[in-house]
């Protein structure tokens, strides 16, 4: 049975690679922070499953490991990854060209950072789906498997 350190570096894996897919059209920079936004957020994300179905027993598995309503969710959030990515990038892009109008060293640094950070998050949207379903994979090809809906079905 996969364990926590398992489930947090795979879903950063999957987290950093999923964000630099759904980055190839972005300037070097701007995918590279989000592909770390992507690392960060599926290190977590990866390790959700457990966080709310604790790993006390093989048997732990219910809801939240469920087929099911992972393969629901992650098809709802894929389908909404496109806006809310375009969403973070035009936040990103005013940042920056108030940090290129201003000639305030402070501010700039400020809007700079706050743009590449709005980048993570653009990166981090897709990889949080991508990696709790490298999770529930993982778990999947264990002995005990998961469940199609909850526990016991």
């Amino acid at each position: 049975m996969p364990g926590y350190q398992h489930h947090r570096t795979t879903g950063g894996f999957v987290g950093g690679t999923t964000a630099l897919i759904c980055a190839q059209n972005q300037p070097p920079l701007l995918a590279l922070a989000e592909t770390v936004g992507g690392f960060v957020a599926g290190q977590y994300a990866g390790t959700w499953a457990d966080a709310l179905e604790p790993a006390t027993s093989s048997y732990h598995r219910d809801f939240c490991h469920a087929l099911a309503p992972t393969a629901y969710a992650a098809t709802f959030v894929f389908k909404q990854v496109e806006s809310i990515q375009t969403y973070f990038r035009t936040q990103a892009y005013e940042c920056f060209q108030l940090a290129a109008s201003t000639e305030d060293g402070l501010q700039q640094f400020l809007n700079i950072v706050a743009g590449l950070l709005l980048h993570g998050a653009a990166g981090a949207v897709p990889a949080i789906a991508a990696s709790y379903i490298s999770h529930i994979a993982l778990d999947a090809a264990s002995p005990r498997g998961v469940p199609l809906i909850s526990r016991g079905f």
